[in-house]
């Protein structure tokens, strides 16, 4: 079979494991070619296969790292089994309040998701052009999106964002919102070297 990323293209370098579902021992494993394609050689069964990429990440899927599981898979003789990865384009441009574009911003997309056949994540990350352009791949399902520029500019997270196809996501950014306050302890004495994150 074929591991195939986005438009279609094949993926070099990919992992290909065949697991068996009860013990999740490896059973076979191969590396996909320049092309994409793999081969193993198994015996008639059910098996849940594994997919992973090479590092550095090669192109055609997020940049950040990735796998994907394909559960349920019954082989009982020469099968041709293709993973079509469901990688998708975001891109968009970065602005401030006043409409000037944003450079430098670090955008990072990450997302998990499936049904009862098959589970995938992802990580992914860019930063804005001059333009306050940015363009990554990113799998399909419902992601997160975090938008970190430079103070005094705020970081912006968007939640939940059904990704089910190419898309432009345009972002504005606001300035930071300031929060300040004191960590007390017992007779309300402040306590020195807590860490406060949001």
């Amino acid at each position: 079979g074929h591991v195939l990323g986005y438009g279609g293209v094949g993926i070099p370098g990919v992992n290909v494991g065949a697991r068996d579902p009860a013990t999740g021992a490896s059973i076979a494993s191969g590396t996909t070619d320049a092309k994409g394609a793999y081969q193993l050689n198994l015996g008639p069964g059910t098996y849940y296969f594994v997919i992973s990429p090479p590092y550095p990440y090669p192109d055609g899927a997020p940049n950040q790292g990735w796998n994907e599981y394909l559960y349920n898979q019954t082989i009982t003789g020469s099968t041709t089994l293709d993973f079509n990865l469901l990688v998708f384009k975001v891109q968009g441009a970065v602005t401030d309040s006043n409409g000037a574009p944003v450079p430098g911003v670090s955008v990072a997309a990450s997302g998990s998701g499936g049904d009862n056949s098959t589970q995938r994540n992802f990580g992914g990350s860019v930063q804005t052009d001059a333009a306050g352009h940015y363009e990554l791949l990113v799998f399909g399902g419902s992601d997160t999106f975090t938008f970190t520029p430079s103070l005094p500019l705020g970081t912006l997270v968007q939640s939940g964002v059904t990704v089910n196809g190419d898309v432009t996501r345009d972002v504005v950014l606001s300035e930071a919102t300031v929060v300040v306050g004191h960590v007390l302890g017992y007779g309300g004495v402040g306590i020195p070297g807590v860490n406060v994150g949001a």
